[in-house]
């Protein structure tokens, strides 16, 4: 057959079928907006933090191993571990895990770096040091791999072998800390990341804990998404 027809078989019936399929392809897509591809072309990765879905929940997990009646719902049964809420109760999720790092936290991790950077704090080559848990770890050596800055992240031994995985991947030192270590003693990942500090030239702390750009980014960001 040629090149440009789309043939099918059925009960014995070869059917030339490719004048409907470029009829197709030239028509207007009626595909939504939310599924076309983008013309746009981010500058890195930093500008894909964000502006996640917000999702309205139909339908809740019970927490309970308890049997509980299927819901029917417009002729749909639900299961039931599963609850229907009702009409005049709205829950919608904000789909987080849809930043490039993977949570939240990649927000605050963005937002710290760059406002340290306007007011002239740190500069492209100086290390930045954070303890932390974990996502804002990540969040931060993101961004500190795409600006051009050396991550060191201090991590309690408790934290998941993946999570240290990624932020090596993104280019981060890691130095661990004993989980039992209180956040004041001198072996806590704060404490020897303030050691860190003390002893690297041109390193810095953004500090999390206290930094103001914390919550700004969602006062300024996440809140600004979901109002």
């Amino acid at each position: 057959s040629s090149q440009n027809s789309i043939l099918t078989k059925e009960n014995n019936v070869t059917e030339d079928r490719s004048s409907d399929f470029w009829a197709r392809l030239s028509s207007s897509s009626t595909c939504k907006p939310f599924c076309k591809v983008s013309n746009s072309i981010y500058r890195n990765a930093l500008d894909a933090i964000g502006s996640t879905p917000c999702v309205r929940l139909n339908t809740i997990p019970y927490k309970t191993s308890r049997t509980v009646p299927h819901n029917r719902v417009d002729g749909k049964t639900f299961p039931s571990a599963s609850a229907v809420l009702p009409e005049d109760i709205e829950i919608c999720v904000k789909c987080e895990f849809m930043n490039v790092g993977g949570s939240v936290k990649d927000r605050i991790g963005k937002r710290m770096l760059e406002d340290a950077e306007k007011s002239g704090r740190i500069k492209p080559g100086d290390t930045l040091i954070e303890p932390t848990s974990g996502n804002t770890g990540i969040g931060l050596a993101l961004a500190s791999a795409i600006k051009g800055y050396r991550c060191i992240i201090c991590l309690p031994e408790k934290m998941s072998k993946e999570k240290v995985d990624v932020l090596k991947a993104l280019g981060a030192e890691i130095v661990r800390t004993p989980t039992e270590a209180a956040y004041d003693a001198p072996d806590s990942h704060i404490s020897v990341a303030k050691r860190l500090n003390s002893e690297i030239p041109n390193s810095h702390i953004l500090d999390q804990y206290t930094n103001p750009s914390n919550p700004l980014a969602h006062y300024e960001g996440t809140a600004e998404e979901i109002y």
